[in-house]
């Protein structure tokens, strides 16, 4: 049943890229979304050194879990098939996730999402969302010891709560037979970059399926001090990815590329190559924020909201048309070195075909 699910999203994102690239040469229009983002709540309880959510000084009004239900319905007669990727904030905090995630497997919506792993500390909880079943679970890690997690997450105890809820996580999804994938997403910083192959055996130990390493963005002043990577500490994060590469090629559960995890030396010592690249998010993007609002990048106004409008009618609005249109005069200024990553790197089609391959690849599906 997994498999099936994960061929049908695959070849989705095959035939997606295809249509992206034929809208960039001919301007005809037969593009759909690809990623749907449900933002559930901007609120979080966590306080990441590196993340903006808690220190907004105001949140958006909430979508109730009605509205919400509305809104997947409308997307699901729309796009087929249909993966939500559930985020936050803290999406498990929203008062009615497991309702909601209840209502997508009964509506046969595929779903994943990113949490801080603080909510699987209760096994009521846990046994719900396995029940769901999600297609995949991410769940970000800061460092295998409380000394670095706890520090960068700011909440006294947090890695020891997580500890608690993946192993839960973990009995309960072999126990229900619904063997989808858990991977440990690790942003890389100052705090960190030396002490991430323990991370490795950590989540190798408590039964997760892959880990995957991705550089802090940076942006605020205050970010770039604490957590840049210089000097002397550049060349220790060189002999830990070197580390990495080595624990990969022995079969270790990294999932992030060699190219990918080199990358990350040269994005800390600014060696990173840029070059201009068409924006393809407004050919793709269905993001909604908690109040219903749908964007498709960050530069671009709303052109819709689910509360009032269906899906079909919001993609095929003569706002979106323009919104797409106009992306083909948007040249972005794209990281082209090897291992680039985040929205400043561009995927050709090949690199979308590639990264289908790895999401149909039997190991992508093999049960721990």
């Amino acid at each position: 049943m997994l498999a099936t699910r994960l061929v049908r999203h695959g070849w989705a994102r095959i035939g997606q890229s295809a249509r992206e690239h034929f809208f960039h040469r001919t301007s005809l229009d037969f593009t759909n979304p690809a990623f749907v983002q449900c933002t559930l709540t901007d609120r979080c309880n966590y306080k990441c050194q590196y993340c903006m959510h808690w220190r907004m000084n105001s949140y958006p009004e909430e979508m109730s879990v009605a509205e919400w239900k509305k809104a997947i319905q409308s997307l699901r007669d729309y796009i087929t098939p249909l993966l939500i990727d559930f985020s936050g904030g803290e999406p498990t905090i929203y008062p009615h996730f497991l309702e909601l995630i209840e209502f997508c497997r009964s509506s046969h919506v595929d779903w994943i999402m990113t949490t801080n792993g603080s909510s699987l500390a209760n096994e009521k909880f846990v046994k719900g969302l396995v029940a769901a079943p999600p297609l995949k679970i991410d769940i970000s890690i800061d460092g295998a010891n409380d000394d670095i997690h706890d520090l960068a997450r700011g909440v006294p105890g947090s890695l020891a709560r997580i500890e608690r809820g993946l192993r839960t996580l973990v009995i309960e999804r072999n126990r229900s037979g619904n063997h989808f994938p858990i991977r440990i997403k690790v942003t890389v910083h100052r705090l960190n970059a030396t002490r991430l192959t323990p991370i490795v055996h950590w989540a190798e130990r408590l039964g997760a399926t892959a880990v995957d390493f991705n550089a802090v963005r940076l942006w605020r002043e205050e970010e770039i001090a604490k957590l840049s990577i210089q000097d002397n500490k550049l060349e220790a994060l060189k002999a830990e990815v070197n580390k990495l590469v080595k624990l990969k090629a022995q079969g270790a559960k990294i999932e992030t590329s060699v190219d990918a995890l080199e990358g990350m030396v040269s994005h800390f010592s600014g060696e990173l190559e840029f070059g201009r690249a068409k924006c393809r998010d407004p050919l793709r993007n269905f993001l909604v924020g908690p109040s219903g609002d749908v964007k498709v990048c960050g530069c671009a106004k709303a052109i819709g909201n689910v509360r009032d409008q269906g899906a079909k009618s919001i993609w095929e609005s003569t706002i979106a048309r323009e919104t797409r249109l106009a992306s083909r005069e948007c040249s972005l200024k794209i990281a082209v070195a090897k291992g680039a990553t985040s929205c400043t790197a561009h995927r050709s089609i090949l690199d979308d075909i590639r990264r289908a391959i790895v999401l149909l690849s039997p190991k992508s599906q093999r049960p721990e």
